[in-house]
């Protein structure tokens, strides 16, 4: 008897100390090749599977009697949001139907409390709100994982990554294996799924998914070479990154085709500090991946040049794309109309429409937008002023402690390669956040959190040895120090 509950315990507690890691990693593998969580059904799946392995972790917690480490600022950031969000959640006071009539018709009773703020749509709101306490679940587990395990999980992201490129780059030459994935009957139209790639119907949120796959993939090769590492994770993860730039290639993005060549730049810029700053064998290896990352952008150059003609022509199209997608001057009217906590969670493509029909032109404003094409306008309708502040505190969170680690330490908070691949990948999204909507998808909402998580969690992230490094040895312990404070 005492055999059987000592197993039991054993299998109890390994099931808690490992269960949200195994969790964790089956969603990161599951997300890209579900649509991008981007369907009903995926998104159901991800929020119950990261609300398992965060009450898990929970679990787990209580019983060892450790307080979940993060930083001060997210953590505050987080509490802000959740507080906002549910709120506005509980308190809706309508819902708007935007397919067949512009009104607002209120349905299974009136708000709570009618006089204080609360969403103008109660269903989205909750669902998108359910999500997002999933994500911030998961980023507290990734910031206490030990460090093979978070390595672990990037790697893990980067060849779930690497599947759906190689995925995307088969459905190219194989139209079959596309209509057996985007089956036409379903979709009625060839025009809707022209420009798939992969398991996502738009082709920008792939290009911006691969974008963080090869900045993470090369900070991964980095610090393998740089800490000589198996030549098994050198080969990984350098094959993972060749076969994901080959994806952004190939891919009609023209938004990914800029991000990947700003990416290119960076690695090359970061294996060339490398060779600059290591002696003994890894010098070499840092140079070799310079000089290789540089090639690698030459040909980028080449074959995009080879079909300037047909690529040209799109790029030449963007800024009438861009009027189409994001009319601004409908969005500014929005902007005074803002209550000081936003329309809601979700709440863009319900509300755009009233806006819309004040300002209908038939050749440019009639198509539904479900997204601003512009990321920062809609969070600060649907979070008002004061909403918008945290999330952006959120999301430049990495960029603060790049500056920092630049003025305390000289960059030797950030000598780790792979949180400054993190940070270049947070710093592209960002900057593609103004054109188009990836931190509204799911998916990529998980893939910017964790390099998120990753850049500004240096002291969980083993740092190569001092010895290769022409700094003195007490390097580590003042980052381990700046990343605590």
């Amino acid at each position: 008897m005492r055999k059987i509950i000592g197993t039991a315990h054993e299998v109890g507690t390994g099931l808690l100390e490992r269960g949200p890691y195994y969790l964790f990693a089956a969603l990161i593998i599951y997300g890209p090749f579900h649509y991008g969580l981007n369907t009903p059904a995926g998104q159901t799946f991800f929020t119950q599977v990261a609300y398992l392995a965060f009450f898990l972790f929970l679990w787990n917690s209580v019983i060892k009697e450790e307080w979940p480490k993060i930083p001060l600022l997210p953590l505050a950031c987080f509490g802000l949001i959740l507080i906002h969000g549910w709120w506005m959640a509980f308190n809706a006071n309508s819902y708007y139907r935007w397919h067949e009539e512009l009104v607002t018709i209120r349905i299974l009773g009136a708000a709570p409390l009618p006089n204080l703020p609360g969403s103008y749509e109660r269903f989205a709101s909750t669902h998108a709100m359910a999500q997002i306490t999933g994500l911030f679940g998961l980023i507290l587990i990734f910031s206490n994982l030990p460090t093979h395990q978070k390595h672990r999980l990037l790697l893990i992201l980067v060849l779930s990554i690497t599947g759906c490129a190689f995925m995307g780059i088969a459905m190219k030459f194989s139209e079959s294996l596309k209509e057996l994935y985007w089956p036409l009957e379903r979709y009625g139209r060839a025009d809707v799924i022209k420009d798939v790639f992969a398991g996502f119907r738009y082709h920008a949120h792939a290009a911006s998914l691969m974008v963080f796959g090869l900045c993470l993939a090369g900070g991964l090769w980095v610090h393998a070479l740089a800490t000589g590492t198996a030549r098994r994770e050198q080969s990984i993860t350098g094959g993972t990154f060749f076969i994901i730039l080959f994806g952004l290639v190939i891919n009609t993005s023209r938004a990914g085709w800029v991000m990947a060549l700003l990416a290119l730049l960076a690695l090359a810029t970061l294996a060339s500090y490398w060779s600059a700053r290591t002696k003994s064998v890894t010098k070499t290896n840092a140079l070799l991946i310079a000089i290789t990352i540089t090639l690698v952008t030459s040909i980028f150059v080449t074959v995009f040049a080879a079909e300037r003609d047909r690529r040209a022509e799109r790029i030449m199209k963007l800024t009438d794309d861009l009027g189409r997608r994001a009319p601004t001057h409908i969005l500014n009217q929005m902007v005074k109309d803002t209550p000081i906590l936003g329309f809601g969670p979700a709440s863009f493509p319900y509300v755009f429409p009233k806006y819309q029909l004040r300002n209908a032109k038939p050749d440019q404003d009639s198509r539904f937008l479900n997204a601003a094409h512009h990321d920062y306008y809609q969070y600060f309708f649907e979070w008002g002023p004061l909403g918008t502040v945290a999330f952006l505190a959120i999301l430049f969170t990495p960029f603060w402690f790049a500056v920092s680690s630049f003025y305390r330490l000289r960059w030797r908070g950030l000598m780790n390669p792979i949180p400054y691949a993190g940070l270049v990948a947070c710093a592209l999204t960002a900057l593609h956040a103004t054109k188009d909507f990836p931190l509204q998808i799911l998916q990529l909402q998980l893939c910017y959190l964790l390099c998120w998580a990753a850049t500004i969690d240096t002291r969980y992230i083993e740092l190569p040895h001092a010895s290769n490094n022409n700094e003195d040895s007490g390097g580590e312990e003042r980052v381990a120090a700046s990343a605590e404070g």
